[in-house]
């Protein structure tokens, strides 16, 4: 990569920033159109972010890329001195700067006030001395870049106040077994994930693995992993059947001679005993309730 390279990038770059900028301010963009939007730039980001890397790797001090921009750049824009820092150009001298730690802009501020969806993350009940409240992590627009605003809100509602809060909203769900922080950055990845072409589509697939975390992380998934883990050693030790044959055969209990080959090519013999035709079984114990601190067991006895 060469500087001309980079400034090259750069400014077309800062071209499609006020292309954007311009149409926002003639019409309504679309969900889709702020979608591709957004992906463009940090395309933009990304690559200029890998173009400097690759030419300064191999100095010990960071590298200047500078040029100068048009005064009027982005002029009427509400936000200009934000924007401008944030794409490192200085405000005074109309100077652009190259930096590494650059990451993109923040899309927000060169939509003239359009912006997507909310976000909102149900925690679930909160149960305290006074009673329960309902409780939302409010996740204000969604990530538009690298950096994206997230906070909490806490609300007292009603059955009513909290089906009027809730209507016409975007909630996702928060699950067991996994922090809910972890969802603005699930759906950051999926909002920068070409597979998904809708906002909607982000949402969805944000739900999925949001879920499918949850499930790997919970207790009853990690017994399984276990178990699983020691059945295969136990199959590796326990060796080959290569004979069987029966020493007692009656009505209900049967006694078997094993022969196994072990993975040393050792050979030995075990007895086995087998129940009711190694059929499942059911055991019941019935219980009769006195009061909420007394039960009563039925227990039967047979000869």
């Amino acid at each position: 990569m060469t500087e001309k390279e980079y400034i090259e990038l750069k400014k077309e770059e800062l071209n499609y920033i006020e292309n954007v900028f311009n149409l926002s301010a003639s019409k309504k963009l679309s969900e889709t159109e702020i979608i591709e939007i957004a992906r463009k730039l940090n395309d933009y980001a990304v690559k200029l972010s890998k173009m400097y890397a690759e030419y300064c790797k191999d100095e010990y001090k960071e590298i200047e890329f500078e040029f100068d921009v048009n005064s009027n750049y982005l002029s009427n824009c509400n936000y200009r001195k934000n924007v401008l820092a944030q794409l490192g150009i200085d405000i005074e001298t109309n100077k652009f700067t190259a930096e590494f730690h650059y990451a993109g802009i923040n899309l927000s501020y060169i939509l003239n006030g359009q912006n997507l969806r909310c976000v909102y993350i149900y925690n679930g009940i909160v149960h305290d001395e006074e009673g329960s409240f309902e409780r939302y992590s409010y996740f204000r627009t969604i990530p538009l870049n690298q950096h994206y605003t997230y906070y909490e809100e806490y609300s007292v509602y009603d059955k009513e106040g909290k089906e009027e809060f809730e209507k016409g909203k975007t909630i996702i769900q928060s699950k067991p077994y996994v922090y809910p922080d972890k969802i603005p950055l699930i759906l950051s990845q999926e909002f920068f994930n070409d597979k998904n072409k809708t906002f909607d589509d982000c949402i969805k697939a944000t739900e999925k693995r949001f879920e499918e975390l949850s499930r790997t992380n919970s207790p009853e998934y990690k017994e399984k992993v276990l178990l699983d883990r020691v059945s295969k050693l136990y199959q590796k030790v326990k060796g080959e059947l290569i004979k069987e044959e029966s020493l007692y055969k009656g009505g209900f209990l049967n006694i078997l001679e094993e022969t196994y080959r072990l993975p040393n090519d050792k050979i030995v013999r075990k007895e086995k005993v087998v129940k009711n035709n190694n059929k499942n079984a059911v055991v019941v114990v019935a219980i009769t309730s006195v009061n909420r601190f007394v039960n009563k067991y039925i227990i039967t006895f047979q000869n």
